[in-house]
């Protein structure tokens, strides 16, 4: 097992004086990285933090914050990363379920910590703010890193070790803590640079949430190869196009709403940054529909586009290639080195090419479970293989077509709609910038298809312009019976769809409609 902070280390023997990370304030060279997560790493441990304590997150990216990740993988101690978003009892319950010893906050988040202060389990002393200045008695990074000796300990450590546990947002109940080894963000690094054809070269862009493991593992390839990752807080499209110009920037992860601002950017703006290097990116989290891969396309002439597909629990399990993107419609593509991906009927067993199916995979020995939670764990692990939940099937040549999830699945009628077909014939309206189908109980049907539909800047349409589009394009039964008009999509933190969100907003309304 090669680990994180060993990757680290390799990189600042092989490339010492290059920049390894950067963000709006300062960089740090791959020696200085190592310095900084060895000082930290001993400071946390002369805290008293062992190996197997958990610590907490809850901070805006940073060069300190990415260090942090090296420190605490050095020292055997588990991070817990915490979306910025959540609010007092969310970040009480996965700090108190999680049993986080210490807990690292950015100075301007502090007062939603101070809310629940006193029910939270950390000691005083093992906060630690984010920032290069101290504030309400408590120590900052900065001082914490400056007092540290540097040298380097070396703690054993077994493949099967917890690395993080990252708090999934779920549809129902409190948050399930994902446990992630060592040995499975190994085998996502050494299988993601092999797929993507990643290099020692390239400038790796990281504007997405560190709290979140799709940024976060993507940059740590990066660092494992020795290239440099350009960290940056909250999202801005023409701020992200003038960053890729100005450090020459040539991968990227980006979610599909990312994507769809920078292509919506006006000519005159794009015009004004050089983005000739950007030569890869990498897009998941929801479908990145037909429309808008050929808008990428267009707007960055050779640009290497993939689609890879996963869930927290496995990571990223197959990838869509460059080649294929135009020739396999609303397809996530094969497999990836080191994982195993199923469709499987409801007794277990392999459906043939096009029939529908529950998902399942798994990517080496990434999963150990949900924490503290058996049931959960066993309700989503069948053998070795472990379910997200999403309905797909598979074509002859082995490519996987995710249709939903499966709470998501309409049943109008006795008929099975899948919303992603009807979000993808929408999307091309030339009106319509997003869309969102989702199921809505109707007292005849069951189910009736109703669609949420931002519109592009300026434009004006009605509802049944926006449902006579679906003519010749999609079976009747798929149309959407009625339509409403948003100012935006509900969205979580990775920019992923919240239907569940919509379906609640709009309960109400399709139970009154006797439309047939």
């Amino acid at each position: 097992m090669l680990g994180t902070f060993e990757s680290l280390r390799l990189s600042a023997i092989r490339f010492p004086t290059k920049t390894a990370v950067v963000d709006d304030g300062r960089a740090l060279t791959f020696a200085g990285l190592r310095d900084v997560a060895n000082r930290l790493g001993n400071a946390l441990a002369a805290s008293g933090l062992r190996p197997g304590d958990r610590v907490a997150f809850y901070a805006y990216n940073s060069v300190d914050l990415f260090a942090a990740y090296y420190a605490l993988e050095r020292n055997g101690l588990i991070a817990v990363p915490i979306n910025v978003r959540l609010v007092g009892p969310e970040i009480e319950y996965i700090v108190n379920h999680s049993g986080a010893r210490a807990m690292l906050v950015s100075p301007e988040l502090l007062p939603e910590v101070a809310r629940v202060r006193a029910n939270l389990g950390v000691d005083p002393h093992r906060y630690v703010l984010m920032t290069d200045k101290a504030g309400d008695a408590l120590p900052s990074v900065t001082d914490l890193i400056d007092a540290a000796a540097p040298h380097e300990v070396r703690i054993p450590q077994a493949a099967g070790d917890v690395e993080a546990i990252f708090y999934t947002s779920g549809t129902t109940g409190f948050p399930k803590g994902v446990m992630r080894t060592r040995a499975g963000e190994d085998w996502v690094r050494v299988s993601h640079i092999a797929e993507w054809g990643l290099a020692h070269e390239d400038v790796n862009y990281c504007v997405g949430p560190l709290f979140h493991n799709s940024f976060l593992a993507m940059a740590q390839m990066h660092v494992a190869l020795g290239a440099t990752v350009v960290v940056q807080h909250g999202w801005d499209a023409e701020r992200a196009l003038r960053t890729i110009s100005e450090h020459g920037v040539t991968t990227a992860f980006l979610v599909p709403t990312m994507s769809k601002d920078l292509v919506d950017l006006p000519v005159a703006t794009r015009a004004r940054h050089d983005s000739h290097r950007f030569r890869r990116l990498v897009s998941s989290a929801s479908a990145l529909p037909t429309a808008l891969k050929e808008q990428l396309l267009a707007v960055f002439p050779g640009l290497l586009l993939n689609e890879a597909y996963g869930w927290t629990e496995v990571m990223w399990v197959t990838n869509l290639r460059p080649p294929d993107q135009l020739r396999k419609v609303r397809c996530v593509g094969k497999p990836l080195l080191g994982a195993r991906v199923e469709v499987l009927d409801e007794q277990g067993a392999p459906v043939a090419p096009g029939t529908p199916g529950e998902i399942h995979a798994r990517m080496a020995t990434g999963f150990a479970g949900y924490f503290k939670d058996d049931e959960r764990t066993r309700a989503v692990t069948r053998g070795d293989l472990i379910t997200g939940g999403d309905i797909g099937t598979v074509d002859d040549e082995g490519y996987l077509y995710v249709l939903d999830r499966k709470n998501d699945l309409i049943i109008s009628g006795g008929e099975n709609v899948y919303p992603i077909e009807i979000d993808e014939v929408l999307a091309r309206h030339p009106k319509v910038r997003e869309v969102a189908v989702v199921g809505l109980p109707h007292p005849r049907l069951g189910e009736i298809c109703h669609a949420t539909v931002v519109l592009q800047p300026g434009a004006t349409a009605t509802e049944q312009e926006i449902i006579d589009f679906c003519a010749g394009r999609l079976a009747r039964f798929k149309w959407p019976r009625a339509v409403t008009f948003a100012p935006e999509l509900p969205r979580n933190a990775m920019g992923k769809l919240l239907k569940r969100e919509l379906r609640a907003r709009y309960a109400g309304a399709a139970a009154l409609d006797e439309r047939s």
